[in-house]
């Protein structure tokens, strides 16, 4: 465990000031996201479906932006693309804090937001791979370190929304978002290098062995990877997932004002989820790094796609805090290694690429969330009083729309854990996968050898079907 810790505080400082990028991003994130649909009935006078097809399209922009994005991601390299993404992240964020023009808000949304996300949650997820070791489960660790900075930034943005939301106005949230990326750029500016570290901890230029690669050349490689394919079938079955996290920003907020009064504390609800995952990720991250990443990927997957259905049981507080709970505890299980089998699967200098792909389900489901949301709420629980509402009926079809998603990675389970080599230059079919699965996370001993990232420290690396 010491020599854990002594790994981990001997990183360059690059390490520590990705974990200060990831809070500021990840503040700037879920307050808006928090703070957006509320802000689109109440201030521009979006009825709950408008406001929630508009919040959708948000998430679907970014997702086209973001496949579109990593392959430049991986030719700028990942301190110009943060610099990048923190400049158009602070000037969108800015614009919505003093536009009231129902065009212009739609605008920024569509353009220029989701642009700056692209260029922000895959890269800073790069930057973890670079800047930790993969010996003995310090990477593992360092990406718990980096999801518990998410879920502390997810604290603090709750009560904030809540307080202005009361106090002061929505546009205030935003202007706090445009304040973090501006901070996020100078940061970057000032103490990001363009490294990595090899395998014996020591500080190294980064060159990518890909950087000629054209996009034709660079899809036609991934065409012929079946751990390509592997990452796209995982990334839509963990949509199902994911899905119920994105309800807690266009939802629950409605839910809670409409159901318990105007002054229900949704904020502070909110803050269940990130105040869970501080205390537990870390432990867990831990004490379980020998715990091969797809296993525990399907475990947390279970325990967040059950929980929508405590909301069954009435429309009470403590059904709701157990609804977030249980969602929490699944999340703390899963989701760190969500980044660990990404990056073990990412082939070296095609990371921007894998990550923009894995990104997907965090901002593709917003469409789905939004479509779904705002005519949930329409129906089952619309804003007058006089109508009647049934909001378990919501809730039980985002619980089916949700449960899906763990049965189907339970289902392709073995393949999905299998890391067949990659296939020979010359192969234009994909390989077969092994009749075992193999864990994998140690960086290649050579920038030539781009597949062979086997980590053979596990334990139980490999599972018999």
């Amino acid at each position: 465990m010491r020599a854990l810790w002594q790994r981990l505080v001997g990183a360059p400082r690059e390490l520590w000031l990705i974990y200060v990028l990831k809070l500021l991003s990840s503040y700037a994130y879920f307050s808006l996201s928090l703070a957006l649909v509320l802000y689109l009935s109440e201030s521009l006078q979006y009825d709950d479906t408008g406001a929630g097809l508009l919040y959708g399209l948000y998430g679907v922009v970014t997702s086209l932006y973001g496949l579109a994005s990593g392959w430049l991601i991986d030719r700028l390299g990942v301190r110009r693309s943060l610099l990048f993404g923190a400049a158009l992240g602070t000037v969108a964020r800015a614009g919505m804090a003093v536009l009231s023009n129902r065009v212009a808000v739609a605008v920024l949304l569509l353009t220029l937001l989701p642009f700056a996300e692209c260029l922000g949650v895959p890269v800073l997820t790069i930057c973890i791979k670079r800047y930790a070791s993969g010996k003995d489960g310090v990477r593992t660790v360092a990406y718990s370190l980096f999801y518990t900075v998410m879920n502390v930034a997810a604290l603090l943005a709750g009560p904030t929304v809540q307080l202005c939301h009361r106090l002061l106005h929505l546009r205030a949230v935003f202007f706090t978002c445009a304040l973090a990326s501006a901070i996020m750029f100078f940061t970057v500016l000032w103490g990001v290098r363009e490294i990595e570290i090899d395998q014996d901890g020591q500080a190294r230029a980064f060159i990518s062995p890909l950087s000629g690669e054209s996009v034709s050349e660079s899809l036609r490689r991934l065409y012929r990877d079946v751990r390509f394919w592997r990452l796209l079938v995982f990334t839509i079955l963990i949509v199902g997932v994911r899905l119920v996290f994105r309800h807690l920003d266009a939802t629950l907020p409605k839910y809670m004002t409409r159901v318990f009064g105007k002054d229900a504390p949704f904020g502070l609800f909110y803050a269940i989820n990130p105040l869970i995952i501080i205390t537990l990720v870390p432990l867990i991250g831990v004490y379980t790094r020998h715990v091969d990443h797809f296993q525990m990927i399907l475990y947390g997957s279970f325990l967040s796609g059950f929980s929508v259905f405590w909301m069954l049981l009435g429309d009470r507080y403590w059904t709701v805090a157990a609804f977030i709970t249980m969602l929490s505890l699944g999340e703390a299980v899963y989701s760190p290694r969500v980044y660990d089998y990404t990056m073990a699967i990412a082939a070296r200098g095609s990371e921007g690429t894998y990550t923009s792909l894995a990104s997907l389900p965090l901002f593709g489901v917003q469409f789905i969330t939004g479509w779904m949301s705002g005519g949930l709420l329409q129906r089952y629980c619309p804003a007058e009083p006089d109508r009647a509402r049934h909001p378990w009926m919501m809730w039980l079809v985002i619980g089916l729309a949700t449960f899906w998603s763990p049965i189907g990675m339970w289902l392709f389970r073995d393949w999905l854990r299998g890391d067949p080599a990659p296939p020979d230059k010359d192969s234009s079919v994909l390989s077969s996968p092994p009749r075992h699965a193999v864990i994998f996370e140690e960086e290649p001993n050579s920038e030539s050898d781009l597949g062979e990232e086997v980590n053979s420290g596990l334990v139980g690396n490999q599972h018999p079907r």
